[in-house]
């Protein structure tokens, strides 16, 4: 059995919690709503 692709599963849910720990989420949906407001012209 091959235990690399674990590896790399558990470090993506590593990085994923950390992202969310940090609040990354509020961050990219507050700025890819600036930017679709942007591109239609209203922001």
């Amino acid at each position: 059995m091959r235990i690399t692709p674990f590896i790399v599963i558990g470090i993506f849910l590593l990085l994923m919690l950390i992202g969310i720990g940090v609040d990354e989420p509020s961050r990219v949906l507050k700025l890819s709503t600036q930017v679709c407001l942007a591109c239609i012209g209203i922001g």
